[in-house]
């Protein structure tokens, strides 16, 4: 399902993905989250797949500046249109 631009689902093919504590750099690719729409569902579904399932268990003292938390910033497939609300930004955490 895919197009001359590379697109593939309404994604671009990649998700950036950045370790703010070790520094690491690398990207994640798409083709599994085809079925999410928007930022949002997009959001939700990597931070589900990238968090480790004890801390989201395990939140009685644990605070939003964990190094095991992870944060998402995901845009809808209608970032750079002229459609209306196509710049919302999703932050998932």
């Amino acid at each position: 399902m895919g197009d001359s631009d590379g697109m593939i689902g309404g994604h671009v093919g990649k998700i950036l993905r950045v370790n703010l504590t070790t520094g690491v750099i690398d990207s994640i690719p798409t083709e599994k989250y085809d079925q999410w729409i928007g930022g949002f569902g997009l959001g939700m579904a990597v931070w589900f797949d990238e968090i480790d399932h004890d801390y989201i268990t395990d939140t009685y003292d644990k605070t939003a500046f964990e190094p095991d938390n992870v944060l998402g910033l995901f845009t809808g497939p209608q970032q750079g249109t002229l459609a209306p609300s196509g710049s919302r930004c999703e932050v998932i955490g």
